[in-house]
């Protein structure tokens, strides 16, 4: 059955400034895309559009417009099958691969009337999500003290890092804190704050060094207790097994991935290497948080918060309770439009 593409962009409004390594942010534009096929059922897939990735909403359309006609006359069975179109046809933009990908596991379940994550298979109860938080030392710490959220997730890598630290020492709360450098460290001050952190009780620091830094992961000082992770490094069969030596964990996202079809793959390899695996995600609705949630009892950590950080979520799906995903029984990735969703 031949497949209608229709595409929707959407500007994704935060509650606060976004402070990253790569800048800060107040907004962030995405673009939403649907496969309608013959016999009226759809499937939906997201993909972000982002500055320091070298994606705007107009280059993922006009890719998507390029190809239009080969999108919509595929047929297929089943989803890894037509994976290897999507990367064929998209291999330089896995935000594209990512959002095909995800729209044609949803068809297929909504075909089959069932669930994402009940095909996938295992429905164990996944583990909860971390909860992000950037901005300024003050911003941070009044976050700390409102927030009732298990585990947060705290980025530095920026001109704030000392005083951020400073409030997480003064910090009283019982939350499990994550740090997300987000590649805003060298080696020397990956070591300094690495082990101050370490002194406060924080195990987990992702992504201390530049994504392409692969030649200096050897060097990552090895820390009593300290736990690096990789993020941005990590897209790939080929970056994952540059990482796996000298990682204690791996952090896998859909977009940078190609989807749910690679990043399966690299799940399952991750674990016969047993190192330790964790899911995130971008900036993005509900769509792309719906999809992501459907592989989340297959991981060791979870962080699938990026649709709480916006003001209007276009979708609604699965959400997060105080770090507990609650799931939809819609078919696919439950996730469906809000009546009043504003596009750009």
């Amino acid at each position: 059955m031949s497949l209608k593409l229709t595409t929707y962009p959407v500007r994704l409004a935060l509650k606060e400034p976004f402070v990253l390594s790569y800048g800060t942010f107040h907004h962030r534009d995405t673009l939403i895309i649907s496969l309608e096929d013959p016999m009226g059922y759809i499937g939906h897939g997201e993909a972000t559009a982002i500055s320091y990735f070298g994606l705007s909403i107009e280059k993922l359309q006009n890719a998507l417009e390029a190809k239009r006609k080969v999108i919509e006359s595929i047929t297929f069975d089943q989803p890894e099958e037509v994976f290897r179109t999507w990367k064929y046809l998209f291999e330089d933009i896995p935000f594209l691969q990512s959002a095909l990908d995800c729209a044609s596991w949803d068809l297929y379940a909504c075909r089959q009337k069932k669930t994402l994550r009940s095909i996938i298979g295992d429905q164990s109860a996944p583990p909860k999500s971390s909860f992000t938080l950037s901005g300024t030392p003050d911003q941070i710490d009044r976050h700390l003290q409102s927030s009732g959220w298990p585990i947060l997730k705290v980025k530095m890598g920026t001109q704030y890092d000392d005083g951020i630290i400073e409030v997480l020492e003064a910090f009283q709360g019982n939350a499990e804190i994550r740090i997300d450098a987000n590649g805003g460290w060298d080696l020397p001050k990956a070591e300094e704050l690495g082990k101050r952190l370490r002194s406060l009780g924080i195990q987990w620091i992702e992504q201390p060094l530049p994504k392409d830094a692969f030649e200096s992961f050897q060097y990552l000082p090895q820390i009593e207790g300290l736990e690096w992770w990789a993020d941005e490094s990590v897209t790939d069969m080929a970056s994952l097994n540059q990482c796996i030596p000298y990682y204690h964990g791996l952090n896998f996202k859909l977009m940078k991935s190609g989807g749910i079809s690679p990043t399966l793959q690299l799940i399952h390899y991750a674990k016969q290497k047993n190192v330790k695996v964790a899911l995130g995600c971008m900036t993005e609705s509900s769509f792309g948080i719906s999809a992501l949630a459907q592989l989340a009892s297959l991981v060791d950590a979870l962080d699938m918060d990026g649709n709480l950080l916006i003001q209007n979520d276009p979708g609604e799906g699965v959400y997060l309770d105080n770090g507990h995903i609650i799931f939809t029984e819609r078919c696919g990735i439950g996730c469906q439009w809000k009546n009043n969703h504003e596009k750009i």
